[in-house]
């Protein structure tokens, strides 16, 4: 070997050394990337062995000791292997990241807040970045974005850097950092259970969300849910409040649907009837009463539409042990923001047979009862608005935050697909996670939905059209479950100037509940035509399962769902909430009615048009 390859030799060695350090420490920060370990470690240790080695020649070259061309060969192409190892690592780099930063979930959807300046900066719930310290043992605030500052009542600049026991220094007793310490060790997000916290500076209810960054930092993604507590609160008051003044009245009392069914009864009621509670819910009240006393019940149902109260209606009530009672009612009628009525509360009274007081005295006690019996319908109808209020404020609070995580798993395995070949076995299951992503969302999306107001543009248009589009969307269910069609629609309808997408709501959630009740086939009835009061009625009729007499008075509750034929009913119990909701908003109505083992049948009256300007 001659001088000039000799020097060749030399530089080639002494760039194969650098390049394999370059690699080795390469190698040694995409292990970060990685939860293959000891993989990254092999290969590092195995360029640096090689890196050694060609040092050992380098040495012996320098003494003379490579003096064949087979040594310059060699060295060349451990010189090209390195080049490729390098260039492999610097090309599966890019790759890496993009994998772990869409499949280590949560991290995948909020853990990059704190670079995401936008998101971090505009998000409604408040985040706090900690730096664990000694050991996990205690934290230091890094970061706080400005619903934070909007929460804690605090400005980012005053907290960041400090402990988090000395900004909050009652935090140990909240018991927030034993979870951050234990998701710092296990990695493992939590839950932290809502609690109440309270220094000399703050006060209020907290909903934590705590997890661990790839770089250790910790995250709390947390609400102030202060005015959902105390609103809660106050309605459990006044619904302690009601339930008193209901069940320890000495008089009897009963609630009814607008059909006359019984709704509810208390104890002085079971007392006078002879009943027990069980067996009267869902039965029609008139049962109870001889055939003169169901004339008169019946005149005071018609009366109660038409008007507000009716007083001393006098019934004849046969006991449960068949003894005839003489009875007068007083009933006043709960209504809906249309005019409907949603419950009739009524107060029972046996007649004595005493002569009859003083009609200054019957009068003054009359006035009394009504009275009372107003303040029990306005209690209750203050408390079904404060509720439906207070829901839908924590859903709409529920979708939005549940959105962000949403949107960001569904990008995260949207892109995983699109690098995957539909040949790789993890293909469908990709596949398969991001369409439950998506109807999750959907779900989301109409919690979300449901609270806010009905759209206001309106169009004119035809029902006989929009059912049409909604056989449509329903055609797959109605041919799998046999189901047949009975259109008793008319054939001109007048046009209705209402919002598109809210009339189909009020469409839509009726057909697909009576799908399901007739899961083993049966008919479907659809009748259309002009409503008496100006507009047009819709009637929407199955022959499945029905629903029991103790599930009708909840039928309009959110998140109540119902079981038809021993099958628990689909959807997450919103569907007919939104549909009443959204009649309301429009000025129609909705009534239902159910016989078990017969069917449903549904009628929606849609006014001419909305009541406020579209």
């Amino acid at each position: 070997m001659n001088e000039f390859q000799q020097f060749a030799l030399l530089l080639m060695l002494t760039a194969s050394v650098i390049v394999q350090f370059c690699a080795a420490f390469l190698a040694l920060r995409l292990m970060k990337l990685s939860r293959k370990s000891f993989s990254w470690i092999m290969i590092s240790t195995a360029l640096m062995l090689m890196a050694v080695r060609q040092l050992i020649i380098f040495y012996h070259l320098l003494n003379g000791g490579a003096n064949h061309l087979a040594d310059l060969y060699a060295e060349m192409a451990a010189f090209v292997i390195s080049l490729l190892m390098v260039a492999g690592l610097f090309s599966i780099s890019p790759l890496l990241r993009r994998i772990y930063s869409t499949s280590n979930m949560p991290d995948g959807s909020l853990s990059g807040l704190a670079s995401f300046g936008e998101l971090f900066e505009k998000i409604t719930c408040g985040v706090m970045v900690y730096e664990a310290t000694d050991k996990g043992r205690d934290f230091i605030i890094r970061d706080m974005n400005p619903a934070a500052e909007r929460i804690e009542k605090t400005a980012r600049q005053h907290v960041v850097g400090r402990r988090l026991t000395e900004v909050f220094p009652r935090v140990e007793e909240f018991g927030l950092p034993e979870v951050l310490r234990r998701v710092w060790k296990t990695g493992q997000p939590e839950n932290f259970p809502l609690r109440y916290y309270q220094d000399a500076r703050i006060a209020g209810w907290r909903d934590n969300f705590v997890y661990r960054r790839t770089g250790g930092e910790m995250v709390v993604v947390y609400n102030d849910v202060s005015a959902q507590m105390h609103m809660q609160e106050e309605l459990e008051h006044r619904e302690h409040k009601f339930r008193l003044l209901f069940e320890q009245a000495p008089l009897p009392y009963q609630s009814l649907d607008n059909e006359g069914r019984i709704i509810e009864v208390n104890p002085a009621w079971l007392r006078l009837t002879g009943l027990a509670r069980g067996s009267a819910a869902g039965r029609p009240f008139s049962e109870l009463l001889t055939r003169t006393g169901r004339q008169c019940f019946q005149e005071c149902l018609d009366s109660l539409k038409t008007g507000g109260s009716a007083a001393d209606v006098a019934l004849e009530l046969r006991r449960n042990d068949g003894v005839l009672l003489n009875i007068e009612m007083d009933s006043v009628a709960l209504r809906s923001k249309t005019g409907d009525i949603e419950q009739i509360y009524c107060m029972l009274r046996e007649k004595s047979g005493q002569e009859k007081e003083p009609d200054v005295q019957v009068g003054i006690e009359k006035q009394a009862r009504m009275l009372a019996l107003k303040m029990v319908t306005e209690e209750r109808s203050e408390l079904q608005r404060k509720r439906l209020s207070m829901f839908g404020e924590l859903t709409a609070g529920m979708a939005h935050e549940f959105n962000t995580p949403l949107t960001a798993a569904r990008s995260a395995f949207s892109l995983m697909r699109e690098d995957m070949s539909p040949a790789s076995p993890h293909y469908e299951f990709a596949e398969m996670a991001l369409r439950e992503l998506t109807c999750m969302a959907d779900m989301v999306e109409r919690m979300y939905r449901f609270h806010e107001p009905v759209p206001q543009k309106c169009e004119s248009l035809n029902i006989n059209a929009l059912l049409d589009n909604t056989l449509v969307l329903v055609r797959s269910e109605m041919r799998s479950c046999r189901i047949e069609l009975q259109d008793g629609r008319a054939e001109t309808v007048p046009p209705v100037v209402l919002p598109p997408g809210a009339v189909m709501i009020t469409l839509v959630n009726p057909v697909k509940n009576s799908i399901e009740a007739m899961a083993s086939g049966g008919i479907l009835t659809l009748r259309t035509g002009p409503a008496e009061q100006g507009g047009v009625f819709v009637e929407i009729e199955d022959t499945g399962t029905g629903i029991s007499p103790e599930f009708m008075p909840h039928l309009f509750e959110p998140f109540t769902t119902f079981r038809h034929g021993g099958m628990e009913h689909g959807g997450i119990g919103l569907g007919m909430t939104a549909v009443l909701r959204t009649l309301d908003a429009l000025g129609g109505t909705v009534t239902v009615n159910s016989h078990p083992g017969e069917g449903t049948c549904v009628r929606i009256v849609l006014p001419a048009e909305i009541k406020v300007s579209c």
